[in-house]
């Protein structure tokens, strides 16, 4: 959670400031629907992702637009996500704006065609395709202006290099409640690595500021570095005379030389561009923070729908020293909230760790419902092959050892209790020497778990114990006579719309610890272990809801383990719920970094609501305990679920 002193418009002199207690900015993310006409003509109609940044203590803020910028290249537009520009829309928060960040159409998780190309060099389509941006962010406007804790008639537009043209195309628009624009390094064209400082069609750039000056009436701020690569010092001076030239309003101001190119000054210096930056606004918008001071404050906003989930995580997030967070949350099968804390994209996908067992579980589940694996089946049968083809194992006990007893880790294996689960630890730090983190298991690791003696007798009581998970993939691939990875892609995720992949560099955690996924995407999968409804099967069914043989430590018959997940029931009927972490720090290979920390919490309530936590640092024990308490009352104070 952060921490900012909530100014109360769009800026204010330090003698007007108001630092409540509560303050918080809060980041979520959302989708809005747009419909976008490319540059060649083709509607687009899809939804994109909406990054909002505020501080919940400011019942009505003005609204701004904040318009990232274009990359040439399809992987980097690919990448664009909210975290490159969040410190900036954290401070922007902080000035007391309801900060609206779109991913355009073409980029980050939004995805979709490249509206946006402009054409060949000699030939640029710049009007068309500033104008796809502009459509978009006239939804994003429009969105904003809805929103309870938004003042409708107070905002401005800001955008970085495409995005800063973006903004001086909008104060072209005469947008009702738009009363400035930002225009940080905008144009088009850029060359920087081929031809820096000579952008293509530079005549129909200028031309097109020009066209935006005739009818632009609000102020508009042009910032540029000396030393940008992509226009060079003269140029933007150029655009920014054709735009006053033709009855445009504005301020131009040269920024310092930044590093080597000075176009990201915007991410890269700010302390460069915010002392004109507050003192433009200052001078552009002082009616309406008059206007602003004589209206009554509205009601605070409403303390019964999923915004909850968000305070709460940012709260305990505050108190545990938590740097980066997300929470999604899930109801009535759609997402009805979505928030990252410190920079973190809950649209990106994480390494589920031990919430992977889930989906182990859940394959195990569909193989005992067609009929080619039991739950009562000992490893001699469920892993015949594996058997006869490395031995069977010293100790004769694993033979007897049951599907059932695998999945309820009663098998008999060592876990952190008792020291040291070697499944993770010493076994995997042995075989690790030979092979690499980014493959799947080979059946050598198998026989090393195998090999390994039985603690205690299979059945005796629950120990948790990676081992069995990892046994499990084994099993699911000789029943299923393909590899674990594609059957449970295709058996348990496909059916419920999700996409998930072995994490690139940990996928040796395999079937106890491997799946990488967003929390939206768990979630949908998470609904098909519903246990009101017989997903796999009524014997399955029945099972997993009988408590006997299963349950946990001394939480009696009220919490016990099943397909994956644990379970329990606290009156309000059967609650499935996990936690995963992860942390272990490697050295780089010839692939890249393979250091990994996740820390993680995924529950899901007997009415289909349920939420999904990823945190760093990873925090365990009586931590995320808390936080799954605080979080179970979140969801108890919720009346209104969209």
């Amino acid at each position: 959670m952060l921490r900012r002193c909530a100014l109360p418009v769009l800026i204010v002199t330090a003698s007007a400031a108001v630092c409540p207690l509560s303050a918080t900015i809060v980041e979520t993310t959302v989708e809005i629907p747009v419909e976008v006409t490319g540059v060649r003509g083709d509607v687009v109609r899809q939804p994109i992702k909406l990054a909002v940044f505020r501080d919940d203590a400011r019942p009505r803020a003005p609204f701004l637009i904040l318009n990232h910028g274009r990359a040439a290249k399809p992987a980097q537009r690919e990448a664009v996500r909210p975290a490159q520009y969040a410190a900036n829309a954290r401070y922007l928060a902080s000035k007391g704006y309801a900060v609206f960040m779109p991913i355009r159409v073409g980029y980050g998780a939004s995805g979709g065609p490249d509206v946006e190309n402009s054409g060949p060099c000699r030939a640029k389509a710049y009007r068309r395709a500033y104008e796809a941006g502009t459509q978009q962010s006239l939804a994003v406007i429009d969105y904003a202006k809805a929103q309870s804790y938004v003042d409708p008639a107070r905002g401005i537009v800001v955008g970085q290099s495409f995005g800063g043209t973006i903004a001086i195309a909008l104060a072209a628009r005469q947008v009702p409640g738009v009363l400035a624009a930002v225009n940080f390094a905008g144009g088009g064209g850029g060359r920087p690595e081929t031809h820096p400082e000579q952008p293509c069609s530079v005549d129909r750039m200028t031309g097109l500021f020009a066209s935006y000056g005739a009818t632009a009436r609000i102020p508009t701020l042009w910032l540029y570095s000396e030393n940008d690569k992509f226009w060079g010092p003269a140029i933007p001076r150029m655009w920014y005379k054709a735009f006053v030239d033709s009855g445009g309003t504005g301020q131009f101001v040269a920024l310092p030389p930044y590093k080597a190119d000075g176009h990201p000054s915007f991410t890269g210096a700010p302390r460069a561009w915010r002392p004109a930056f507050e003192a433009f606004l200052e001078s552009c918008c002082a009616q309406g923070r008059t206007a602003a001071a004589s209206r009554p404050a509205s009601a605070p906003p409403p303390q019964d729908t999923p915004a909850v989930f968000t305070r709460t995580l940012a709260a305990w997030a505050a108190k545990h020293k938590v740097e980066r967070a997300v929470i999604v949350v899930r109801r009535g099968g759609r997402v009805v909230q979505r928030a990252g804390i410190g920079g973190a994209d809950p649209s990106s996908p994480v390494l589920l760790a031990s919430l992977s067992k889930a989906i182990t579980g859940a394959c195990v589940a569909t193989l005992v419902r067609d009929g080619r694996l039991g739950l009562d089946w000992p490893l001699s049968k469920a892993l015949a092959r594996h058997f006869a083809a490395h031995g069977y194992p010293q100790d004769q006990r694993i033979g007897r050892v049951t599907i059932a007893q695998l999945l309820t880790h009663r098998a008999g294996f060592a876990s952190a209790t008792d020291g040291e689960d070697p499944a993770t630890r010493s076994l995997l730090n042995a075989y690790l020497r030979k092979h690499s983190t980014r493959e799947a298991p080979k059946p050598e690791y198998i026989a090393m778990l195998l090999g390994e003696k039985l603690l205690r007798d299979p059945g005796e009581r629950f120990a948790y114990s990676n081992a069995g998970y990892m046994l499990l993939g084994a099993v699911i691939e000789e029943a299923a006579g393909q590899d674990y990875e594609r059957y449970c892609r295709d058996a348990v995720l496909k059916p419920s719309g999700s996409a998930g992949a072995l994490d690139p560099a940990w996928a040796v955690l395999w079937s106890t610890g491997g799946w990488r996924m967003t929390g939206a995407d768990y979630l949908a999968f998470l609904d098909q272990h519903d246990l009101s409804r017989a997903t796999w099967g009524r014997d399955v069914r029945e099972w997993a809801l009988d408590s006997r043989d299963k349950t946990v430590g001394t939480g009696g018959p009220r919490n016990w383990y099943g397909l994956g997940v644990r379970v329990r029931d606290a009156g309000r009927g059967p609650e499935i719920w996990h936690t995963g972490s992860w942390r272990r720090r490697l050295a780089p290979d010839a692939q890249g970094p393979r250091s990994a920390e996740t820390s993680l919490l995924a529950v899901r309530v007997a009415d289909g609501a349920s939420w999904f936590v990823h945190s760093v640092p990873v925090v365990l024990g009586g931590a995320r305990n808390e936080l799954d308490r605080d979080l179970i009352r979140a969801y108890a104070s919720v009346r209104h679920w969209h």
